[in-house]
């Protein structure tokens, strides 16, 4: 009798801890990845994880990692489709096209030049990103 008994509270334990371990795993596997493989903000996002609507905004993977929304300041990086326009619409919206300092050595501030708007600038292969209005002086 007292050898069954000590068998159910072993085969008790067992199941115990395989319930627990089991309600431990389960909820990070409901995701498709349990967000291992994020790398940053937009992943995260693209994922579907919770997006914290805070400045900047953060966004939340299963396994508790934080990725922060990089804030640009208003740079708009031109993409190769914008560099290989064949032609510019001549609407004056004047920009300010920053040099990629690969490319470009500057002596004096800015490394940058004015143009009529971001088509004319990302043409320009040395241009890396452009900010909205006139070059600072």
């Amino acid at each position: 009798m007292i050898k069954n008994k000590r068998k159910f509270i072993a085969l008790a334990l067992i199941l115990i801890v395989l319930l627990i371990i089991i309600l431990y795993y389960v909820p990070s596997l409901s995701y498709s990845n349990g967000g291992l493989t994020t790398k940053n903000f937009e992943e995260c996002a693209a994922a579907g994880y919770p997006v914290m609507e805070s400045y900047p905004r953060q966004c939340r993977t299963p396994d508790g990692r934080v990725f922060v929304e990089q804030i640009n300041n208003g740079q708009i990086f031109c993409r190769p489709e914008d560099r290989e326009a064949e032609a510019c619409i001549k609407i004056y919206q004047p920009v300010c096209g920053w040099f990629d300092p690969e490319k470009i050595q500057c002596i004096r501030y800015p490394c940058a030049q004015t143009f009529g708007n971001s088509c004319f600038a990302c043409m320009d292969g040395n241009v890396l990103y452009y900010t909205e209005g006139e070059c600072p002086a």
